[in-house]
């Protein structure tokens, strides 16, 4: 995208003098099977979310659960992607009915791992807990949906990771939000989880506002969560293509402008600042330091600096997140180090090794697949 935008101009100016012959530019996006709207991506050309499998369905029994003020809990992946979904859903529901409760339930990425785990699950029952609704995660999840439906949770998956070949295997939830699944005929498939959740998100703004566009307050909501968006999408590294582009350029050009203080925050201690941000910006120096948290100690932190609306709160957490990455940053250049000197003294960087597996029991397992 930055090689895109970097050029805009002169390539804007291109796209204007551009006729139905089609010009070097055209023929050269229609090589690559796209067309000249690549360009100029624009909110307006984004899918209707009722066109996302189930994401009706799961928006109606959201929108019951929150009028009826059910406890409700967002169950998030550990990454950046999974954070900025379950904060785009938790600032969503909270604005609808603030006073529902609603919680964001984030796995240790060491002592529960990826995905749905069923302590969890029977631990959000003896809460009280009526709804679980997973972002980012959930779409293997067949044991630990049966024990949700056992237990009496109401479980809604959504989802953007590569689903079962057959409708038959989905899990069994009573909702199953995922772009790609096997019966979908959403003209876009491509989405991450924070994009997923926006779409969710868009939908109950329609349906709380009582027709087919949003209020003032949640449409103002929904521009507002662009960003987290752009934030997901580009560090989950999915193709910036379709509706990605679309939302990653509209929440680029917002970031700036946000009124989320954890954002703010985030910004200030990347030495963003007034400055210009482009997609590098957040792939390298503000992606990194959300994803230090759930890396090094837990993801909490970074779906609190994304949620609170405490800016004295949102500096400090940024503050950490900080030296959690620069701690991060040593520990891989160390673990690095070590597994080239363990390459050295074996020997196994003379000669042809078409693979070369190394362990120790000291490197630290959220970094180690980083490096």
């Amino acid at each position: 995208m930055n090689g895109v935008t970097s050029d805009w101009t002169v390539i804007g100016a291109e796209r204007r003098d551009a006729t139905a012959g089609g010009t070097l530019l055209s023929r050269i996006l229609r090589a690559r099977a796209l067309d000249e709207s690549f360009l100029d991506p624009r909110l307006g050309s984004l899918n209707d979310p009722s066109l996302i499998p189930d994401l009706d369905h799961a928006a109606a029994i959201i929108l019951d659960r929150l009028r009826a003020g059910d406890p409700i809990v967002i169950y998030a992946d550990y990454d950046v992607d999974g954070c900025t979904a379950g904060a785009i859903l938790w600032r969503t529901l909270h604005a609808i009915a603030p006073d529902t409760p609603i919680q964001i339930y984030i796995p240790h990425r060491l002592d529960e791992g990826y995905g749905l785990n069923a302590d969890a699950m029977q631990a959000f029952a003896d809460s009280g807990a009526r709804t679980v609704i997973t972002v980012d995660c959930g779409i293997t999840g067949h044991a630990e949906a049966t024990l949700a439906k056992e237990l009496g949770l109401e479980l809604i998956i959504t989802d953007h990771h590569h689903p079962p070949a057959t409708i038959d295997d989905l899990p069994t939830a009573a909702a199953v939000v995922h772009p790609a699944r096997p019966d979908s005929n959403a003209p876009f498939q491509e989405l991450c989880g924070a994009g997923v959740a926006f779409k969710l998100a868009w939908r109950l703004a329609t349906l709380a506002s009582g027709g087919e566009r949003a209020s003032g307050p949640l449409r103002a909501l929904l521009l507002d969560l662009l960003p987290l968006v752009a934030l997901g999408t580009i560090a989950d590294v999915v193709p910036l293509v379709g509706e990605n582009r679309v939302l990653t350029r509209a929440g680029l050009a917002r970031f700036a402008h946000t009124p989320f203080p954890g954002i703010n925050a985030m910004i200030e201690s990347c030495d963003l600042g007034g400055k210009h941000i482009g997609s590098g910006d957040v792939s390298f120096r503000v992606a990194p330091r959300l994803n230090a948290s759930g890396r090094m100690e837990h993801a909490n932190m970074a779906a609190e600096l994304l949620t609170t609306d405490d800016e004295a709160r949102a500096r400090e957490i940024a503050s950490h997140l900080d030296e959690l990455n620069r701690s991060r940053q040593a520990m891989q250049r160390g673990i690095v180090d070590e597994a080239c000197e363990m390459v050295r003294q074996r020997g196994m960087d003379q000669g042809d090794h078409p693979a070369i597996v190394l362990a120790s029991a000291d490197w630290h397992l959220g970094v180690i697949g980083i490096v």
